[in-house]
């Protein structure tokens, strides 16, 4: 008589769940890490606004009047950074010295700026900055590199 040891082994059916099981938990994963790439993109671009602001009010102190385009007070590079001109806030920078700001011309009282990739494809979140009697409101939206 042959005797047979008894086996064990997953079938193919458990090991199909096992995979799709582990396939949703990295789709939930991506996808919470892109949101907390979005929310950091718009902590900084608040953020900004908050050093504009500043920059605006010392600007007042500076000038004794209120700003009229952000080119009285926003330094193109940190070389140009001077308080003794009025020049006390940066544009925006990323890692690789690029600006990530543009100002429009000639009225120089908006200003755009997306700190993320700029790579096709990708969504980030972008910043209108606008000067209004020298106050600076931001609206944020997302948009993704064409």
């Amino acid at each position: 008589m042959l005797n047979k040891a008894k086996q064990s082994a997953f079938t193919l059916i458990e090991l199909g769940i096992i995979i799709a099981i582990i396939g949703i938990m990295s789709a939930v994963a991506v996808t919470q890490m892109m949101d907390l790439t979005g929310n950091a993109e718009e902590a900084v671009l608040q953020d900004y606004l908050q050093k504009l602001n500043s920059g605006a009010a010392q600007y007042l102190v500076f000038a004794g009047k209120r700003p009229t385009a952000f080119s009285d007070f926003v330094a193109v590079d940190a070389a140009s950074l001077d308080p003794a001109t009025g020049l006390v806030v940066p544009l925006l920078y990323n890692k690789k010295n690029e600006a990530m700001c543009t100002t429009t011309v000639p009225t120089n009282q908006t200003l755009t700026c997306t700190p993320g990739s700029t790579s096709p494809g990708i969504a980030n979140r972008e910043a209108v900055y606008t000067m209004t009697n020298g106050m600076i409101t931001a609206v944020i939206t997302p948009v993704t590199t064409p």
